[in-house]
């Protein structure tokens, strides 16, 4: 079956819900833009700006630790997202890495640690967001349980 129509896709055996892809783009536009505050509110712009500009930085130092996260945790629920996000430390050594580059002696771990924590904790509630909304799309009529793949959407 394969329908432009609005609805789902089935190429494959594998479900293309596009509206749901589209959300899941915006959610992830959520995540780095959150992503890009929390660290320049606690630790500035200057120590990302060396090379590039700091919002470039930072999105490629997420883009990177979540690369990361995919070598070493499964994506089963979401395609577009890890399953989890507890493997912190490349992301820690990164941001500690910068850090080395502002001359104040501020106590950058717990800085950092602080940064992380509600960082996961953002991105947690954003991929919940995702679950709801495919729920909601599943209440209106689209059948992703009854198809073979529906446990990767």
């Amino acid at each position: 079956m394969n329908q432009i129509n609005n609805k789902i896709i089935f190429k494959n055996k594998n479900i293309i819900d596009p509206i749901l892809e589209l959300y899941r783009g915006k959610i992830y536009c959520q995540i780095i833009k959150m992503f890009i505050y929390i660290i320049t509110e606690n630790l500035g712009t200057e120590i990302f700006s060396i090379k590039k500009s700091y919002p470039r930085t930072l999105t490629n130092l997420l883009s990177s630790w979540m690369f990361t996260l995919y070598s070493f945790e499964s994506n089963n629920n979401n395609p577009f997202f890890p399953d989890n996000f507890n493997n912190i430390e490349p992301l820690k050594i990164t941001l500690l890495d910068f850090c080395k580059y502002d001359e104040n002696n501020k106590n950058y771990e717990n800085i950092i640690d602080n940064i992380i924590n509600e960082f996961i904790k953002f991105i947690n509630i954003q991929i919940n967001h995702i679950y709801l909304y495919r729920k909601l799309r599943t209440n209106h009529g689209y059948q992703y349980e009854n198809h073979p793949s529906h446990h990767l959407r």
